[in-house]
């Protein structure tokens, strides 16, 4: 039985895209993969890498929607790219700002990301809202305000975002009251070219923070303080070309472990990052699985086989370093599984609990 808890009731509805997945239950999961490069990573790099003077290559990319919503939004403002094999090259020489309608945006939520890179190379960017989320209402004043305080102007005209910076943008004390990662990221790619000093209070710590920000340092800028609340950028004049690994997807690993366990599987994990786990695998040794990971932490291995799983305890979402929300509804689903009661409480996103009655239409037990 799973006892779930939140700030505010879950709604539910919507209708459901991309075709149906038929599932046939019943088996074990077991094996060998490797996970697939980090979503939430790869879409603010891919977006700043319009700031970027000559081609940016990127490996270990995953194939996912939001990636090929991006690179419609990239080849409308002018660069090209080529994907082959998990490598994306792109090259912004050409890159102008065109508006970003919603006829764009709407497939991107985070299409917001292009502001501040659009904003920095070419001083100008008209941008719809971006599209809605189901889970939960992610406002975009955070990332207006931050591009105000280095000196753009914004107006807001029927479905479009005007944003102008006739001179060099210039670097400003940010502080956020509440954490965004969205936000952070935008600070970080309007401050890398801006003049003078940037420093950001209040900033998001994930992983895919540290990773737009060592994407961009080799790159060229002057980037401090990643990877914690305070983060302080040195503006450059410009960005050069580089090579850069998208760090592994956490979520997908996560997604997989659950899969595993709740089948009661055995499964190896590899490419994987464990540090950015270090809150969440503890989960699973407390429902009963056996879990190891190797010295440099890159691979995890889960046996789940012939073990009576149990009940998790509390399960409390909060910005990492804490229980990510998104890995949230994973282990959720593992629970629905095990004996006994555990306790889901999510702060971060409202509509968090969706899955709930679906789970409940198989049989689950949810209160």
């Amino acid at each position: 039985m799973i006892l779930a808890k939140q700030n505010h009731p879950p709604t539910v509805g919507g209708s459901v895209g991309g075709g149906k997945y038929f599932v046939n239950g019943g088996n074990i999961l077991s094996g060998d993969i490797a996970v697939q490069g980090s979503k939430n990573c790869l879409t603010p790099i891919l977006a700043a890498s319009i700031m970027v003077s000559g081609e940016t290559v990127l490996t270990n990319t995953p194939d996912i929607g939001d990636l090929f919503s991006e690179l419609l939004i990239l080849n409308s403002i002018g660069v090209s790219y080529k994907k082959m094999s998990g490598v994306i090259f792109s090259d912004a020489k050409n890159a102008e700002s065109v508006p970003l309608t919603s006829e764009l945006c709407d497939k991107m939520r985070s299409s917001i990301l292009f502001l501040a890179p659009l904003l920095a190379r070419t001083g100008k960017c008209d941008i719809a809202k971006p599209g809605g989320c189901k889970i939960g209402d992610r406002p975009i004043d955070f990332h207006l305000d931050v591009i105000r305080k280095m000196g753009a102007t914004v107006k807001d005209e029927y479905d479009l975002i005007k944003c102008r910076a006739d001179k060099r943008l210039h670097g400003a004390i940010i502080q956020f009251p509440k954490i965004s990662v969205g936000a952070t990221e935008t600070a970080i790619c309007a401050a890398v070219t801006a003049s003078g000093t940037t420093k950001i209070l209040g900033a998001a710590c994930e992983p895919e923070i540290m990773g737009l920000a060592k994407f961009l340092n080799k790159c060229g800028a002057k980037i401090r303080g990643a990877g914690t609340n305070y983060i302080v950028i040195e503006g450059v004049k410009e960005l050069n070309p580089t090579n850069f690994e998208i760090i592994p997807d956490r979520i997908a690993t996560v997604t997989y472990l659950a899969a595993a366990a709740a089948t009661r599987g055995e499964i190896y994990i590899r490419n994987a990052d464990s540090n950015a786990l270090y809150a969440i695998l503890p989960f699973f040794e407390a429902a009963g699985c056996h879990l190891s990971v190797s010295e440099k932490g890159r691979t995890i291995y889960l046996n789940a086989k012939n073990r009576a799983l149990k009940s998790i305890g509390q399960v409390t979402t909060s910005p990492y370093p804490g229980f990510a929300t998104d890995a949230q509804p994973l282990l959720m689903a593992l629970t629905a599984s095990v004996n006994g009661t555990s306790i889901f409480e999510d702060g971060i996103f409202e509509n968090r609990f969706m899955l709930v009655p679906e789970l409940a239409k198989m049989g689950a037990k949810i209160y």
